[in-house]
């Protein structure tokens, strides 16, 4: 889930992003919050649960842009049946505001998940992340909200 955070007085576009080690990379990776889907929650349900638990941030299912447009997506249908779901979130906010979702600790215990957040612009946020499903995520959310501006900036970058 993209978490865009957009300044009201100047319209510059921050991502929240979350930093935790995975298995894959060997190391601490920055990316946007993420989940899995089980069977008692749907896609939508669990966005909303990530969020917040990976954030801190609470927000509503009816604040979320759905980039699948109602589509499941699979990142390897030769490989997997693991679907992939694509939201993003945009919440105007003042620096002041920005400053208290940067660098929290966060995640579950029961889950044993160790995560900080940061707030940070979005080309640079664009140039942390290492997964190609957060790369995706961030040209869909572009591409849907219509930043032509921001999605040639992320070509050129």
């Amino acid at each position: 889930m993209l978490i865009c955070l957009i300044d009201p007085d100047t319209a510059e576009k921050f991502v929240v992003l979350v930093r935790q080690r995975r298995i894959a990379e060997g190391a601490h990776t920055w990316e946007h919050p993420a989940g899995m889907v089980d069977d008692v929650k749907t896609p939508l349900e669990t966005a909303v649960i990530e969020i917040q638990e990976e954030t801190g941030i609470s927000i509503q299912p009816k604040d979320l842009i759905d980039l699948n447009e109602g589509k499941r997506y699979f990142p390897s249908t030769g490989t997997s049946d693991e679907a992939m779901y694509f939201y993003a979130v945009e919440l105007r906010m003042t620096a002041q505001e920005r400053a208290r979702w940067d660098k929290r600790s966060t995640g579950t215990t029961y889950e044993h998940e160790r995560i900080v957040t940061e707030v940070v612009p979005f080309l640079e946020a664009h140039r942390r992340i290492t997964n190609t499903n957060g790369l995706l995520l961030n040209y869909m959310y572009l591409q849907a909200v219509e930043d032509w501006t921001l999605l040639k900036q992320l070509r050129l970058a």
